[in-house]
């Protein structure tokens, strides 16, 4: 059995990226002495979604006005400012912030049905009843609402069961996707997935954000807003080298290369893994050998696609692929972990190649 696994590669690594407008390059790009110094530099993950609009709590009120398409709503909302977080206390049941005018940034970003996600730090620290701060989004065609208490039953799909327990007193960010593949719907607390496959909460013709005290008589909620994120896409958070331009409407895959150091000997190493988020293929190369692929045809050329349109909440977990029977490839020195990244078509409005490498050794024991 092998010792403690250390990152290679690990997440956010420095990374080599091209887009490949023909097939000169070949495979030569994956080798380790192939000169990329005229490609782009960023860090994993590799990818674009759709538009993201982010809003601080002063960007939402300034304390006089209401700002960047955000209005207030229900009648009861009392906003207040410390510093640029937007402090929220209603003075009865309903009270909140929305975006609903027929041309704001969600309405735009959404107007198609599909995917989007939203974020929202905050911290509640009151309410009377049944008050809750509420996380509403909905698309023109059905809808969802996330409900955050303070403590005791935590944070709850609006009419189910509780989905976690705790202490909410303080900030903490809070994400709810919905991913139009299959037409469900997932809740994170501080990247940690509280649960997923829920289904819509209802119904609608509405296309409108809201966040405070909503829904019917939900009597009193007092919180705090450092910041609100929006897009039209679920991979806020994972993207460090943004290729939307490049590829988006032109281009079906990207080239990436990560460069690593093994200082000792690589044969004192017994396992060697590769943990990869993905939309919607790849194929990933160890010093110019293949050590995997999936969704992807069996010989990749420059301008392939992926073998299908995956769905894209299955990119927000890491699949672990055991790769070990590829150690004899890695090197003292130099080494790099290069990946064709395929989308499913240059039409695609999703891409993302986010991977990490990790290596275990029997003594436990590692030089990198």
């Amino acid at each position: 059995m092998g010792g403690a696994s250390q990152p290679l590669v690990p997440s956010g690594t420095p990374v080599k990226v091209h887009i490949p407008a023909d097939g000169s390059l070949e495979t030569s790009w994956t080798a380790p002495a192939f000169d990329d110094s005229s490609w782009t530099s960023g860090t994993s993950g590799v990818g674009f979604d759709s538009g993201l609009s982010t809003f601080a709590g002063d960007g939402i009120w300034n304390g006089t006005s209401y700002q960047g398409d955000w209005s207030e709503a229900g009648g009861n909302a009392k906003a207040s400012l410390t510093g640029s977080t937007l402090n929220l206390a209603t003075s009865g049941s309903n009270g909140w912030y929305q975006q609903d005018s027929g041309a704001s940034a969600w309405e735009v970003a959404t107007a198609g049905g599909g995917s989007w996600t939203i974020e929202v730090e905050a911290s509640v620290t009151a309410v009377t009843g049944a008050g809750a701060l509420a996380i509403w989004g909905a698309n023109g065609s059905e809808r969802f609402i996330w409900q955050v208490k303070p403590t005791g039953s935590g944070v709850f799909a609006f009419g189910g069961s509780p989905t976690q327990t705790g202490d909410n007193t303080g900030m903490h960010t809070w994400r709810v996707s919905y991913d139009s593949v299959d037409d469900d719907y997932s809740v994170w607390r501080d990247d940690v997935l509280l649960g997923d496959s829920f289904p819509q909460q209802a119904g609608t013709g509405l296309n409108r954000i809201i966040v405070g005290d909503c829904c019917g008589s939900r009597d009193h909620v007092t919180a705090s807003i450092a910041s609100v994120s929006f897009r039209s896409g679920i991979y806020q958070g994972q993207i460090g080298t943004d290729v939307k331009d490049a590829m988006e409407g032109v281009h079906s895959g990207a080239y990436i290369r990560m460069p690593f150091t093994v200082v000792g000997d690589p044969g004192a190493l017994d396992s060697l893994k590769l943990d990869i988020q993905y939309d919607d293929g790849f194929v990933a190369y160890l010093n110019g050998v293949k050590i995997a692929q999936r969704n992807a045809p069996v010989s990749p050329v420059w301008n392939s696609v992926a073998n299908s349109d995956l769905s894209d909440l299955l990119a927000l977990t890491a699949e672990r692929i055991d790769v070990s029977a590829h150690l004899p490839q890695l090197a003292t020195g130099s080494n790099v972990l290069a990946i064709h990244g395929l989308n499913a078509g240059v039409s695609a409005d999703h891409f993302l190649i986010r991977p990490t490498l990790s290596a275990s050794s029997v003594t436990g024991t590692l030089f990198f």
